[in-house]
């Protein structure tokens, strides 16, 4: 932006700005000085048109909490997943074990069933495949 123009120019145009639009919220704050009023703002709208207005806004600022509503339950859960998931807690896509094995897997650690061991029926269990007592 401006870029032509000297650093020195360029800031006493920012100023320039800053003082006039100071100036414009004096004049609209003090109506009863006389010279400030060519810098007041005009409110040019009729009253027709500030309802049209209101009613387009009213409309907008309810598609926005539409859309609030059904994104951020999705950013909420894409973020869970993200950040607070353990990376070993996912099977392997090859891994096709019931999910009460991987709730019993999460949940009890390293302790193993000898019924799922040995293939989940009581009358495979052996003594060599039964857990040991100490």
């Amino acid at each position: 932006m401006l870029l032509f123009l000297p650093d020195d120019v360029k800031n006493e145009l920012a100023v320039f700005v800053v003082i006039m639009l100071i100036i414009a919220a004096i004049a609209t704050c003090r109506p009863d000085i006389a010279w400030l009023e060519a810098f007041r703002f005009q409110n040019r709208l009729t009253a027709d048109q500030k309802a049209r207005l209101r009613r387009s806004q009213n409309r907008i600022a309810g598609a926005e909490f539409i859309l609030l509503g059904l994104i951020v339950p999705m950013v909420y859960a894409g973020m869970n997943f993200m950040f607070l998931q353990r990376a070993d807690a996912w099977p392997e896509p090859a891994d096709r074990r019931h999910l009460a094995d991987l709730h019993r897997d999460r949940h009890c650690g390293d302790r193993q069933n000898p019924l799922t061991r040995t293939g989940g029926h009581p009358t495979h269990v052996t003594a060599s495949s039964a857990p040991d007592a100490g």
